[in-house]
Formats: structure tokens, sequence, C-alpha cells
């Protein structure tokens, strides 16, 4: 059970010379995988009669001598490995040329002038952009000309309701902290203006563009680390200090509720109160603490009701509450009881997603196995003019307002980077408002669908995404990838990693499982607490149907998944460790008896449940919790952890403590390594470099372990233009 003796020396040069004797597949062997030493503690737990060791507990503490160095020496070693590989400098290529087009955000319109989010072909991070009418495009923020000791990105962004200012929250390194800064839009200056410790929140302007409010923290004593709580709703008024702002909404018995408002039109806001119990609205005729209060609903119903507008006294409010795939309701705001809501658009057999007022028209969001559809309906719910998308993709509407007829939404599918579309509600017409340029011929790639029987007979959707003209081989190099969980949906999206996995020859399968929000709430709840456990069935039996219909075989058979879908495939490889060649559990959730201790982890416990609320959901973690669940003389598939040291929403000892403990225990000689990034975040802010580098390392670890050498050569397609910004 104690590990080999290392020494970084010896490590570097046992691997080279097994690099140079073999393929980096095969050159392994205990000797050439030297790890750092990561010695066992004796930290032990008691759960409800149950000791549980946690012998990598010292791991938590990033800030320690002993966990710096272990993270120095694993960097190193995985470092040495990936510049090793053969495929390396063409992945790296071809995810920079299929990185490198142009992204738009959907626009804001707010006094006259159009705000959005532009990131040039080759640009390190997005900007913000504006202009008026007949004005040119102008850069309002970017980010890359910030300096500091880490990376700067642009997180949320709203302007004003008269369009003079702008206030955006500068992320630091990938942190989900953000501080709050206005700009005036004129002359492009920073008002004095700063709101530190601030997350996940859209700043709520006041009508007359006085300030705004915002969900605030106290200063916390480990950002990184530290529980996320107490939190405040805030109003800040332009011009002062952040020690003047005022609060208007806080819970000092509930420390990790959070909070938020939204102006919807009328003649007040919305604001809410959250957390993994429940969520509870009220309108509010201003933001101010003495503002007049009407209680709207309280709700443990999720995901949780979406306020789309008011208008007069009525309210119209998307929800599941009494409707698993979603209808939209009226509500009066003098007699808001749940007996008195008229249904506005019944429920339906696709699962409803979103809803936006434009002009006096709903414009409505339906997932259709997985992919979107969209109609739009009167205020009363009468029929509207047809919709038709561009394919089988995924689309919503992220700008509309009340009196404008013309809604902006994005569009994205697996050969389609994002176009931004707008959309005529009375007409129906849809036209691009932005294109990016294309390094591919979309018709060059073929998507399929297919229903698959997991393990108590539920049907799975599946995507399948390769390159036209290849078929089944039985032994076809195919990553399967999943999520499951938070009612997120799992539809089609561009990725360049994915991309260029499926452009060399590889099969993609994305597999929606129980805990998702592709097929409404009771899917949803399927995959959640007591019931997780059919989340990873879900995905083991997509992997095996892949198998018996030959599209690959455990050979040729790569999984993996991000955050909660990192959890996935850390369960999934525990529980079947013959499934797959290669598994890539992404800054994942793994630690399921503490996970609750960090940052804003206590509020995933709708989706997960806590070890400490009784012996039954003990029991239940404990029984997949990944880090609790490495078996020693188990031979584990060649796995890479990825994770990031300024990831403050997964706490990066999560990947640290699995990937201790797979290393002490594994059997075979297939690579157990971590790629830790040294200047970044749970992935939002990434900068190109560091996106670029990831996944030339994932797709170059996939090739080297499932025996692609060497690559295929990449199919030539001819580019489309770009639309004009």
């Amino acid at each position: 059970m104690w590990r080999q003796a290392w020494s970084s020396v010896l490590a570097v040069g046992l691997l080279v010379a097994g690099l140079l004797s073999g393929s980096p597949a095969t050159a392994a062997g205990a000797a050439a995988y030297a790890y750092p030493p990561a010695p066992l503690g004796d930290v032990t737990d008691d759960y409800f009669g149950t000791t549980v060791p946690d012998p990598y507990r010292w791991l938590e503490d990033s800030s320690s001598a002993a966990t710096q160095a272990w993270i120095d020496a694993e960097s190193r070693l995985t470092r040495t490995y990936l510049d090793s590989l053969p495929s390396l400098a063409h992945r790296a290529s071809q995810v920079s040329q299929l990185l490198d087009t142009t992204w738009w955000s959907a626009p804001s319109v707010a006094g006259g002038r159009t705000f959005w989010l532009q990131r040039p072909a080759g640009a390190a991070q997005s900007r913000l952009m504006w202009s008026g009418p007949g004005q040119r495009p102008t850069a309002l923020v970017d980010p890359s000309r910030i300096s500091g000791a880490h990376p700067v990105s642009i997180g949320t962004w709203i302007p004003s309701p008269d369009g003079r200012f702008v206030a955006w929250g500068a992320q630091e390194g990938g942190s989900d902290w953000e501080t709050i800064t206005v700009v005036r839009v004129e002359d492009g200056t920073q008002v004095d203006d700063q709101v530190r410790w601030s997350r996940y929140t859209t700043p709520t302007w006041a009508k007359d563009s006085s300030g705004f409010a915002y969900n605030g923290y106290p200063p916390p004593a480990n950002p990184l680390q530290g529980a996320a709580v107490n939190a405040e709703l805030r109003f800040h008024r332009l011009g002062t200090p952040q020690s003047a702002d005022t609060v208007l909404m806080r819970d000092p018995s509930q420390p990790t509720m959070w909070f938020g408002a939204a102006d919807i039109g009328g003649e007040g806001y919305v604001t809410w109160a959250t957390n993994a119990s429940g969520a509870t609205y009220a309108w509010v005729d201003s933001l101010r603490p003495d503002a007049v209060k009407q209680p709207l609903l309280t709700t443990s119903s999720y995901p949780f009701p979406t306020m789309m507008r008011i208008r007069g006294r009525s309210l119209w409010m998307l929800t599941t509450i009494d409707a698993p795939a979603g209808r939209v309701v009226r509500i009066d705001l003098d007699h808001p009881e749940q007996a008195n809501w008229v249904t506005v658009v019944p429920e339906q057999a696709d699962v409803l997603v979103g809803a936006a007022d434009a002009g006096g028209r709903i414009i409505l969001t339906y997932l259709h196995d997985a992919s979107s559809r969209m109609r739009i309906v009167g205020l009363d719910g009468s029929p509207g003019p047809s919709l038709q998308l561009p394919g089988v993709g995924t689309t919503g509407i992220v700008s509309a307002k009340a009196d404008e007829r013309i809604a902006y939404a994005t569009y994205t599918s697996f050969a389609q980077p994002t176009l931004v579309l707008a959309i005529d509600s009375r007409t129906g017409k849809i036209s691009t408002w932005r294109a990016p340029s294309l390094p591919f011929d979309p018709a060059g790639f073929t998507t399929t669908e297919a229903m698959i029987p997991s393990k108590d007979g539920s049907l799975v959707h599946a995507f399948i995404v390769r390159r036209t003209g290849v078929t089944r081989s039985g032994r076809n190099p195919t990553l399967l990838w999943g999520y499951g969980g938070f009612t997120i949906p799992l539809t089609p999206a561009y990725s360049p990693e994915m991309l260029a996995w499926v452009q060399t020859g590889g099969v993609l399968v994305q597999a929606n499982l129980r805990g998702g929000g592709e097929f409404g709430d009771a899917w949803y709840r399927a995959g959640t607490q007591l019931r997780k456990q059919n989340t990873f069935d879900d995905f083991i039996a997509v992997a095996e149907w892949l198998k018996t219909r030959r599209w690959t075989d455990t050979a040729h058979l790569a999984i993996s998944g991000r955050s909660n879908g990192g959890l996935l495939i850390g369960a999934v490889m525990t529980q079947r460790p013959d499934l797959a060649a290669v598994a890539i559990p992404q800054v994942g959730v793994l630690d399921m008896l503490r996970y609750h201790r960090f940052t804003i982890g206590a509020n995933w416990a709708r989706d997960y449940g806590r070890s400490d609320t009784s012996p039954e959901m003990f029991a239940a973690l404990y029984a997949y919790s990944p880090v609790h669940n490495v078996r020693p003389g188990v031979r584990y598939p060649a796995t890479m952890l990825t994770t990031a040291e300024r990831d403050d929403r997964v706490v990066p000892a999560h990947s640290y403590k699995f990937a201790a403990a797979l290393q002490q225990a594994n059997a075979g000689t297939q690579p157990i390594l971590i790629r830790i990034e040294r200047s970044a975040g749970h992935g939002a802010g990434a900068t190109r470099a560091q996106r670029v580098s990831q996944y030339a390392d994932v797709l170059a670890f996939m090739d080297a372990n499932l025996g692609i050498s060497p690559l295929r050569p990449q199919p030539t397609f001819h580019a489309t233009p770009e639309g004009a910004p």
C-alpha cells in the first residue's frame, strides 16, 4: 500500500527511457510512472457509526508547503509525459485553427446604443463592444490590456437603462469572484466605483440609472476554498464607496442563501432569495431598504421559476410547478396565490426551457430529444408565426425587450460555432446578425441519434457525431461524453476539442443522462440524491451499447466529463474500471462526503444530498464517492484528471485526492496523471492559449492511449465568410 520512493530526477529519467523504448501507451510500467510521494495520513471521520479514513486530507490545504511540493512534482511528471506525445503538436495546430473563429454574444440595446461581447479570432479574451446610430463599433473594455498577477476576463455585464454606463464584472485568473466596475460609455473612462466580493449575480440597475443591486459577500478569509456564506442583496449608488452600500435583503439564519433582483418591466422589481432548500420571490416597488414588498411565491420546485415580464399588475412566469415539462402562467400581483394563476401556455410533450417577451409576443424555446425548437405565441397564448431554426442545434433567447419586436438569440451545433440570430416576433422571420467564418465545411460531418435502454429499461438519448463516411468498424476511436445533473441539458454545441476529435476520424457520442434537464422534472429527479446511481447506470449502458453495435470496443473507448460530469467519470471508472481504455475526469466533484464544506458546495445538496443528514444519505454517497471507492490491486484505465489551482467552484482538492488514491492503488501499467492549470479556474475566462494547451493535451493523451498513431489526415474543407461586426 505504500508508495515507491520518488525523486523528480528519477521520474523524468525513467519516463524518458520508457518513451525511447516504446510508445507512451506501452512504455509505462510501474517504474516509468514513479509518482510523487503522497504520505497516508491517519485522519478519520465518523458518519453515523461508520469510521471513514481520509488519508489525503492534507491535500485539501492548497497553501501548505507539502501540497505545493506535490503539485509541482505532479505537474513536472505530467508535462514531461505530454510533451513527448507524437500527436501533441498536430493537435495544438488543429484546435488552434478550430478555435480561431470570431465569437459574438447576443447584443443588448439600451439608450439607443448597442452593446455586445466579441472575441476576435486569435484574441486572448472577449472584449466589451458598443456602437451608436451611425457609429463604428468601439471596444469599451479590453481585459487583455489589464495587467495583474493573473489574466482578467469579463464575467457579468449589463448597460444602464439610459445607455450611459456599463457595469461589468472582472474575474481574475478564472475565479468566480467578481469585482464589479463601472465604465462611462461616452469616453470609455472608468468611474470611481468598484464593488468587490460579488459572485453569481447580474447587477440590476435602478430605472433611473443611479446605481445597481448586486449579490455581495463579506471579504472571505480564504477566497479560493472557504465556504461562500452570509450573502446580502445590496444597492450601490454611483459615486459612493462600497462601504456606503445599503442592504436590501439578508438572512443570517440561512448563511448559504444568496439573492438577486430583476427589472422585468412595470413600476417595480422582482427580488428572490435562494439556496439548496428552495427559493422565495417578492415584488418590490423600489431598490431601497424601505421598499414596499409584495410576497409572490415560495417554492422548492427545481429549476426555479423564471420571471418573464410585468405588464400593468400582471406578471408572466415560466414554471415547472404542477407542470414537470414547464408552462407559462400569468399572475395577478394583487392576488398572487397559486389558486389564482392563469395558464397561458400549457405543458407540452417537449420541455419548455425558455420564454421571453418580445414586443408583446412570447418567444418559447423547447427541447425535443435534447435539441432546440422555438415557437411564438401571444401574451394570451394564441398561436403566432412559426419559426424555422438552421438545423439540429441549441438556441435560446438571450436579449428581448417588451417594446421591441426584434429579439436576439444564439444558435450553435456540433459543427457550427455560435451564430447570433435576430428574430422578428411579429413575422417569425429569422436573420443572421453575426456569423463566424468556418475553417471547415459543416457538410463534412454527420450527426445521428439513438435511444438506448439503460439498466432499468429507461431509454437514454444520445447524439453520435462522426466525419461523413466513417462507418462502424468495431474499433472506431470513440469519445463518450456526459454530464447528468442540475437540470442542465447537454445539447448540441460547438467545441474545438470535440470537433478536432471527429475531424481526424474519431466518433463523438454525447449522452443525455438522468439528472439532466433534457426530458423534464421527473427525468432530472431520477438522477438525484438516493437515485444518483441511475446517472452512472445510464452512462455505462450507452458505453456497452456502443460496443454491441460495433461502433467501438473497450480498447478504443475514452470517457470524459466536466464538473458534475467529472463526478460521472470518477464514479463510472471506479465502478467499472474495465469499461474504457481512457478516462478524463475534468474539474470533477470527487469527494462526495466533504464537497459541501467548500466554496458554494452546500448549495449542491439538492442534487447530491449531504453525508451529514442521515444514515441513508451517507450510505448512498459513500457507495459511489470516487475518492472513497478506489481499490488497491485494480487495473484502472489510462487516466488524466484536469483541474486548476484557482478553481473556486469545485476546489482542486477533489482532483488532488483522487489522483493520489489512483496512483497508489493502480495495478496496471497505464499512466495516472493530473494536469493542473496554474492561473485558471473552473473554465470560464480561460485565455486562448490556455484553451489550446488543454484541448491539445487531452486529445494527445487519448491518441496515445487508444493507439491512434499516426493521425489520419485532416480533410481539407473550404472556409465560409465571416459576418462583419
